[in-house]
């Protein structure tokens, strides 16, 4: 077995919200998931660039769970965690726009309590 591989992260203090970036930390990056149900996450390649940047919610099913890739989730992609208008401020700083998941960023904000359904309900 191959040593370890760095772990990173790192937070970002710009106005009154601080962004965390998880990239080696899957463990970090799904407790501030857990911590932070009404957050949001931009997930982007692992050297941050305008490219790719999607935003989601941290419920959503596509940044959350078990990894697509089957392994972790912050071994290929950096997330950028933290609430929406932060979020966009450090898209727009990298001079990209972040584009919303079609499957969480679209419904309806969430009533305390309660959880989103597509049909708005």
């Amino acid at each position: 077995m191959g040593p370890t591989p760095p772990t990173t992260i790192t937070t970002v203090a710009d106005h009154d919200v601080a962004m965390v970036l998880f990239t080696d930390e899957d463990a970090g990056y799904e407790r501030w998931l857990t911590d932070h149900p009404d957050g949001f996450v931009i997930n982007t390649e692992r050297n941050p660039t305008r490219r790719y940047l999607r935003l989601h919610r941290a419920a959503c099913r596509m940044i959350s769970g078990t990894p697509t890739n089957g392994r972790a989730w912050t071994i290929n992609y950096t997330t950028a965690c933290g609430d929406e208008a932060e979020l966009q401020r450090w898209a727009r700083s990298l001079g990209g726009e972040a584009s919303p998941c079609s499957f969480c960023v679209d419904l309806p904000r969430p009533v305390a309590g309660r959880a989103a359904h597509r049909d708005g309900s």
